[in-house]
């Protein structure tokens, strides 16, 4: 619940900073009190080379026409990019930064412990890494079968209660790697089907323009109605290709961490059966 509140935040933060951005564009700068001077030159104005910051400028201006140009089908389809944006940086962060250790080096140690039945030692090593995927499985396997082991377990029993341990952990903690990946197809499928959607309402106001309004009206009827159509498919898709890259990123790495899990998982629950 609270990741959620995070990514609406991040998503509304980044709405108004376009519309600010979309506002300031908008306003066109006057000169109050002063009136501009024409003079005539014979020689030729040589103009310098454009700037790197007016040309950044310009780029930034035809992409807030573009915007403009797509009419209010695009606010929708803007709305989807900018969450899916939220989820792709919140999943990129679970899953890059906050499960990024050694899990080579992490077993190791965690072995020798197991070995040795030292099994709170184990539980501390477990301990340091709880925020990991791995880290958590691992603490509440380990304190599941010393429970069970505390509590008289013996011999098959006790077996069954080390893979049951473990097995509950797992499937407490694996889906929380691939949590809201999904909503990234979603988006993506959404923000398509919204673009042809403004194709579709771009299309006819123009067949209606070509029937109902005067002839000195129908030419800008046309076009705008002919912009809003390629506008939208064009913002729809630059909004879902993308989407759907990330997506095939971020569950590719959620498998890559569940498959790593599921190995050292394996040994680990070997090495103890073999201690009882």
């Amino acid at each position: 619940m609270v990741n959620m509140k995070k990514i609406v935040l991040i998503s509304l933060a980044m709405l108004m900073v376009f519309y600010v951005c979309l506002a300031i564009a908008q306003e066109e700068p006057t000169a109050e009190g002063e009136e501009a001077i024409v003079e005539e030159q014979d020689t030729i104005e040589v103009k310098p080379p454009v700037k790197a910051t007016e040309q950044k400028g310009g780029a930034i201006e035809s992409i807030i026409r573009f915007y403009k140009e797509g009419g209010d089908w695009m606010y929708p389809i803007l709305f989807l990019g900018l969450f899916a944006i939220a989820i792709a940086i919140e999943r990129a962060y679970k899953l890059w930064l906050m499960q990024r250790f050694n899990t080579r080096e992490f077993y190791v140690k965690l072995k020798t412990y197991l070995r040795n039945e030292k099994y709170d030692k184990a539980i501390e090593i477990c301990q340091a890494f709880k925020k990991t995927t791995m880290g958590s499985i691992f603490l509440y396997g380990i304190k599941g079968f010393v429970e069970a082991k505390n509590s008289g377990k013996s011999g098959a029993g006790l077996r069954e209660a080390l893979q049951q341990s473990f097995d509950e952990a797992a499937l407490n903690e694996l889906p929380k790697l691939e949590k809201r990946i999904h909503y990234l197809d979603t988006f993506a499928q959404m923000a398509t089907l919204m673009g042809l959607l403004g194709t579709i309402f771009g299309l006819m106001m123009s067949f209606a323009a070509l029937g109902e309004l005067p002839p000195e009206e129908k030419n800008d009827a046309l076009s705008r109605g002919i912009a809003i159509a390629m506008h939208t498919t064009a913002f729809g898709l630059i909004i879902a290709l993308p989407t759907m890259l990330v997506k095939s990123w971020l569950q590719s790495k959620a498998s890559t961490i569940m498959s790593e899990i599921d190995e050292y998982t394996v040994k680990a629950i070997h090495t103890i059966n073999a201690n009882i």
